[in-house]
């Protein structure tokens, strides 16, 4: 505990940003989890009482995946002088980015689970699983390690964005939980299920392709949105170069950076009304007993937000923290049973002022002894960008080529060079035939030809080699990069184009919808604001209220960001 400086009392450490993800909440839950039992533990009073821990949370807690990273915890927070509070936000920042790294970076090689746990954050998820989970808030199960879909569970107000309903919706004890789960670490998740295998791709070296006839290509939408099935999210891949100078596409492991459990809520038959970041999902699987399956995606900062199945069954849906890809296990099901899920998809919205930032500051956002892949170059990879960069100006080369590769170097901010990799990488060409005796990556990276699956390894490349994180991601047909600004914080996309095809497009039975005008981010600021507006007993209150309703909307959502980004006074 400690005054501000302005005289208003804080109790607890700095709160984490709304958007992020809920690993990370977990994290900062389970930090004044342990700040609580030191400073309190003498009061016989539970931690959980005072920080309730959610559902999601509780079960991330219990995941043996992430306990390599409550036990980095441990060891930090053991080290920390809890008394220097004016040090908290600098900690806060330092124990979260725990999570930037693999879970391989802090696990303990040959460890094996025991029944004892061997952190805190196990001793705390062992304490509340021997209570049955009876924790504030908690609810009852159908079955261990199962989601309940009930179709009475959500209504979808008319005229309500889905999130917002899915919150409104009463729960047992006046709490909103979108699924039930079980408390138990005996869980699929951890030993009995197969999450999706790891593969590796090689590349064909088939590049020219403008004097052929166009590819027939069949496309099957899976979203009722305007985005490309070429920009789907299916898959997303390393890209590697092996000792014959060839490039490898390396699938992430799923985990590899945690996994948290998802809660969506039942997604209501008949029309729904979706918010402005929201879209419509159907996907048909032919489904395995005890084995995940990847739900294709639209962002990779994104949450499904209601989810049903067609035929009724029980699931669990999981995220992987890096990818951004959801993962659904079923329980009771036949080996190839077909299954339909239908499924709302929400974009997180961020903010971001990283794509001014000056090339020179890029290593600020890295953390020292970081081991993610998306910032690898490997030593065969960075000889040969580095002989390409010293020696393209002396090449026979075209001048324009030439002009391209020095706006890459030139590039002061992080936005520039984006745009200039991206542009180097749409000039690919598809006239020139690969022919055997030099690497592949080398004649790609030289002579600008290919598809898109050959222009996306060049731009991660280019992208890694400056120090910006990237990766590839697979769509429908097509091969794309996401890189981030903000040092795999968040990400974004880039369409570098690829060979020309005649695509016909399959359009599923999408249930009726509504796409409303209002944002589910912007309807959640609007109820804090108010809440606060009316919490502080305002005098001017009503004179308030009506001058705001003859705001634009414009204004009202500027006004709204400003409230929220101010600092409050704990009393409000």
């Amino acid at each position: 505990m400690w005054l501000r400086p302005n005289g208003w009392l804080r109790v607890s450490p700095p709160k984490p940003k709304d958007a992020d993800d809920i690993l990370t909440q977990t994290l900062y839950r389970y930090w004044q989890h342990c700040w609580f039992d030191h400073r309190f533990n003498q009061t016989g009073v539970e931690a959980n009482t005072v920080f309730t821990l959610t559902d999601a949370q509780k079960q991330t807690l219990e995941m043996s995946t992430n306990q390599p990273y409550f036990r980095e915890a441990d060891k930090q927070i053991s080290a920390w002088d809890a008394n220097k509070v004016f040090l908290w936000p600098a900690f806060w920042q330092k124990i979260s980015r725990i999570l930037s790294n693999p879970v391989r970076h802090y696990s303990c090689s040959g460890r094996k689970r025991s029944d004892s746990p061997s952190s805190d954050a196990e001793a705390m998820a062992h304490k509340l699983t021997k209570t049955g989970g009876q924790y504030p808030g908690a609810v009852s199960v159908k079955y261990p390690g199962a989601v309940s879909v009930n179709s009475g569970d959500t209504h979808n107000a008319p005229g309500k964005p889905l999130s917002e309903a899915a919150q409104s919706a009463p729960r047992e004890n006046g709490k909103t939980e979108a699924a039930t789960i079980c408390a138990n670490d005996t869980l699929p998740l951890d030993n009995q299920a197969e999450l999706p295998a790891k593969t590796t791709h090689y590349l064909d070296v088939d590049t020219a392709y403008e004097h052929r006839a166009l590819r027939q290509l069949v496309m099957r939408k899976i979203f009722a949105s305007r985005e490309s099935p070429g920009m789907y999210r299916l898959e997303v891949f390393d890209v590697a170069l092996n000792n014959q100078g060839n490039v490898e596409l390396r699938s992430f492991s799923p985990g590899a950076h945690g996994l948290e459990l998802v809660f969506p809520a039942t997604l209501p038959d008949g029309e729904v009304t979706l918010g402005r970041e929201q879209s419509l999902g159907v996907h048909c699987l032919r489904v395995h007993k005890d084995k995940y399956f990847y739900l294709p995606g639209l962002n990779p900062d994104e949450t499904i937000r209601a989810l049903r199945i067609k035929p009724s069954l029980d699931y669990r849906l999981i995220k992987d923290r890096y990818t951004g890809l959801h993962m659904v296990l079923f329980s009771n099901v036949g080996d190839d049973q077909e299954v339909t899920v239908n499924y709302v998809v929400e974009k997180r919205v961020t903010e971001s002022s990283c794509e001014k930032t000056s090339v020179d500051t890029l290593d600020l956002l890295q953390q020292s002894g970081d081991a993610r892949l998306d910032c690898t170059v490997s030593e065969p990879m960075k000889l040969q960008l580095t002989e390409f960069f010293n020696g393209f100006a002396a090449a026979d080369m075209a001048e324009n080529q030439k002009e391209q590769i020095r706006c890459i170097q030139s590039a002061k901010i992080l936005k520039d060079r984006i745009a200039a990799i991206a542009e180097y990488c749409k000039n690919f060409k598809g006239s020139e035939k690969y022919e055997s005796g030099e690497g592949f990556f080398r004649f790609l990276l030289w002579r600008q030809q290919g598809k898109c699956q050959h222009r996306t390894p060049i731009f991660v490349a280019l992208c890694r080699y400056f120090g910006i994180p990237a990766r590839a991601v697979s769509g429908n047909y097509h091969l794309y990069p996401e890189y981030s600004l903000d040092g795999g914080m968040s990400w974004k996309s880039e369409d570098l184009g690829g060979a020309p095809a005649q695509v016909k497009r399959i359009e599923p039975g999408f249930q009726p919808f509504r796409q409303g005008s209002g944002s589910s981010t912007e309807s959640r600021i609007l109820r804090r604001f108010w809440k606060v507006l009316i919490q502080s007993n305002c005098s001017a209150l009503p004179k308030l209220m009506v001058g705001v309703s003859k705001i634009c909307t414009k204004l009202l959502r500027q006004a709204v960001h400003y409230q929220i980004k101010r600092q409050v006074p704990a009393r409000w």
